[in-house]
């Protein structure tokens, strides 16, 4: 629309309803935006894979901070945190509507609430097998011994948790998934009457 055409980027991070557990990524430059799913949102942790996650190097301190900074009663961290920069006729009063229409309605919010309420992340991708994504490797085919042919002796992931505790890593890979967002806007999972300030996904051609 032509409030967007004044807007030269835009970035941050949003909280979308297709994908409840993840923080995603908003990168816009120009005619191009992504919107790309990233680290699970603390409040989206169960209490073991939330422990798993702050032994990384610096995660607790950053995990303290949002606790005291970003944190709400009702959602935890879950929330949208973009920031628009763009030439002198970038009207925040035009903006804000285009983003307001992306939240879910009182209605769409309580039946949000009531799916998610009881998902977590998948377990695997804590523990052990955390650890052996995070370095780039499958889980199901870590340790299979040098040059043994394909379907040659593998790790029992399982039996090696059970005996061991998992080793200290480097921190989390920023890297998510590299699914594309869809050509839509997507929706997002948020108190309709939210402060304007807290906005929301874009049409993802910002050109239009």
């Amino acid at each position: 629309t032509a409030a967007l055409k004044p807007v030269l980027r835009s970035k941050g991070f949003c909280w979308v309803d297709s994908d409840p557990l993840k923080m995603h990524e908003w990168a816009h430059a120009g005619r191009t935006l992504s919107v790309q799913p990233k680290d699970w949102w603390w409040s989206a942790l169960k209490e073991d894979q939330l422990q798993f996650q702050v032994s990384y190097p610096g995660a607790r301190k950053e995990y303290e901070r949002v606790r005291a900074e970003k944190w709400s009663e009702d959602w935890g961290d879950r929330r949208q945190e973009l920031v628009f920069i763009g030439g002198p006729d970038m009207s925040e009063e035009r903006i804000v509507p285009l983003l307001d229409a992306c939240l879910l309605s009182d209605v769409e919010l309580a039946a949000y609430r009531e799916r998610t309420s009881k998902i977590f992340p998948p377990a695997t991708f804590f523990g052990l097998e955390g650890l052996l994504r995070q370095m780039g490797e499958d889980p199901a085919t870590f340790g299979a011994r040098p040059g043994s042919e394909a379907g040659g002796e593998v790790v029992d992931v399982e039996q090696v948790r059970s005996e061991e505790e998992p080793p200290v890593a480097a921190a989390p890979s920023a890297a998510g998934s590299a699914e594309a967002a869809p050509a839509e806007g997507r929706r997002v999972a948020m108190p309709a009457d939210a402060p304007p300030r807290r906005q929301v996904a874009m049409p993802a051609d910002p050109s239009s």
